[in-house]
């Protein structure tokens, strides 16, 4: 069933009203874990942990990835959570992995590209033609 808005589907995903549900997850920090956090993490806030949690295993990993201030660790215990949703639990499918896009005329420079368009600073951006 597809929502006219988002109200609507932020009504429906709370009350359990949907087979499949399409979310556009951004990495919108530095922590490893965040994205992983959000969505399938028994702890989450939200009505994606009521949902879509992936279970003990993945609490775990993404607990382990919270708490380590070891940046490798930690990418690599959210890479098993990611694991554990996508290939064990089957609580989610990637469909694609898309980079946000830019375009600019000729001419802008300086701009620092970031994956989450909340986090992208224009302060260094200058045009020069």
């Amino acid at each position: 069933m597809e929502t006219p808005e988002l109200a609507t589907y932020s009504e429906r995903l709370k009350n359990g009203e949907g087979d499949l549900f399409l979310e556009r997850i951004a990495q919108n920090d530095a922590t490893p874990s965040q994205a992983a956090s959000s969505f399938f993490y028994s702890k989450a806030s939200g009505d994606y942990a009521k949902w879509f949690a992936a279970g003990p295993a993945y609490d775990e990993a993404i607990e382990a990835a919270l708490a380590t201030p070891d940046r490798d660790e930690a990418q690599k215990q959210a890479a098993t959570a990611i694991h554990l949703a996508v290939d064990e639990e089957v609580v989610v499918v990637p469909l694609a992995a898309v980079y946000w896009l830019f375009a600019m005329k000729e001419g802008v420079d300086d701009f620092l590209l970031h994956g989450s368009a909340r986090h992208v600073r224009w302060g260094p951006v200058r045009w020069s033609a």
